[in-house]
């Protein structure tokens, strides 16, 4: 059974432990420790979400990003089909955003995404689920490095370029998962403005979307020697040297 949680744009502004740095563009910061992996794109306009449209068209168009998602994927035939272009090499999950289009109505497809997973705090992370798979609403948006964040996309001056962070906060039922987030980047948008640009779904209701394809030991490996560990800060990006 899938597990789908919808969060609140509103609750995540009542966390104020869990920020953005404006030095970072999207990796979190306060207590704990903190691994990331980056990945690039599978799929583009493509109405696919099989979290909450499984095996029919979705209501509007995604761009996929780590595994190759179809519109029957679930968390076990991402991790069975084992395709990733994360820098991971188990993370089989998939990863996606709503596709955005600028105003003469050319694709502004991401560069990449850099997936972050932290612990804040002193609670001991655990893995996700096998069936793990969440929809979340919070959504925030910067131009990168020593830029503030804001609710909407707005002129981004060179040399910054869009960014779209997506958080996952632990639900009630789950706290001892790890705080997720995706960082949405369109590098090559040097000095872009996302202000005029329109997005396949109602930009009210933006959101981003995680399917777990992990091999679950690894992920608990990189969570106790990343997050757990008292005596390590964090691992930084997660690649094939890791495993």
């Amino acid at each position: 059974m899938k597990r789908i949680v919808l969060l609140t744009l509103a609750t995540f502004l009542a966390m104020s432990v869990y920020t953005v740095p404006a030095s970072s563009g999207g990796e979190p910061q306060g207590p704990g420790g903190l691994f990331w992996v980056k990945c690039t794109v599978t799929r583009r306009e493509n109405f696919i979400d099989p979290i909450t449209a499984y095996g029919v068209k979705s209501a509007h168009q995604h761009v996929i990003f780590g595994s190759k998602v179809r519109r029957t994927s679930t968390p076990d035939t991402l991790r069975r089909k084992a395709f990733t272009n994360c820098s991971a090499p188990t993370d089989f999950s998939g990863y996606w955003i709503p596709t955005f289009y600028d105003s003469q109505g050319h694709l502004m497809t991401p560069d990449d995404i850099v997936v972050y997973y932290a612990a804040l705090g002193d609670r001991t992370r655990v893995p996700f689920p096998q069936d793990f798979a969440r929809v979340s609403e919070q959504v925030v948006y910067t131009c990168g490095r020593g830029t503030h964040r804001s609710l909407e996309f707005r002129p981004c001056p060179a040399p910054t370029s869009p960014r779209m962070i997506v958080i996952f906060q632990p639900g009630p039922g789950d706290p001892n998962f790890p705080e997720t987030r995706l960082g949405i980047r369109w590098t090559s948008q040097v000095g872009a403005d996302p202000s005029t640009w329109t997005a396949s779904s109602d930009p009210k209701a933006m959101h981003g979307d995680f399917m777990n394809g992990w091999i679950r030991k690894d992920l608990r490996m990189l969570i106790d020697r990343c997050l757990n560990d008292p005596k390590v800060q964090g691992c930084g990006k997660i690649t094939r040297k890791d495993f």
